[in-house]
């Protein structure tokens, strides 16, 4: 083999797991749940692998929480307008507001106070919402989403241990 052979090979499986941040244009529409996300952002190509795949479990209590709170392709949906406003409607309940893109950061604001900072990662059609796993483990923890049970002690040494794991929610653009 020779050396800019597999340099060539090494830049294009650390590429596969580089976070794409959503540009302010490319959320422009209307963009509809489908699944919980879950992703490793740190670390080097070996690790993110290790980590991606230890995220599963993750992202099976995440669908778990999703299915119980009633969150699907069907009544979970962002738009978001040029103007800086937005709609959406999560389990059917809806809400406006106003976004900006700072960064990597989608800022979500709604009666005046800023509600939401997510990490956006775009890959062709699939937008990702998502947050810091231990926050996102937390949450669901506090929320009543999940009892605090040995899981859950398990689920958190993951998000803590893991550093850069992300979860949150998959989205697809609407056509």
């Amino acid at each position: 083999l020779k050396a800019n052979s597999v340099k060539d090979a090494a830049l294009k499986i650390q590429a596969a797991f580089k976070l794409k941040k959503a540009s302010a244009d490319s959320l422009l529409g209307t963009w509809t749940f489908s699944g919980p996300a879950v992703y490793a952002t740190k670390g080097n190509m070996l690790m993110k692998l290790a980590e991606n795949a230890a995220a599963g479990t993750l992202e099976k209590v995440m669908a778990q929480y999703l299915e119980k709170s009633k969150i699907n392709s069907e009544n979970t949906s962002f738009t978001f307008h040029s103007d800086g406003t937005f709609e959406r409607k999560i389990a059917g309940h809806p809400a406006k507001g106003v976004w900006m893109t700072n960064g990597e950061k989608l800022m979500l604001g709604m009666n005046c106070v800023l509600n939401a900072e997510v990490t956006t990662h775009l890959d062709d059609n699939e937008l990702m919402f998502l947050i810091d796993a231990d926050k996102l483990v937390q949450g669901m923890i506090t929320l009543g989403a999940l009892k605090d049970s040995n899981m859950n002690k398990v689920l958190k040494k993951l998000a803590k241990s893991i550093p850069g794991l992300q979860g949150g929610i998959s989205l697809v653009k609407k056509q």
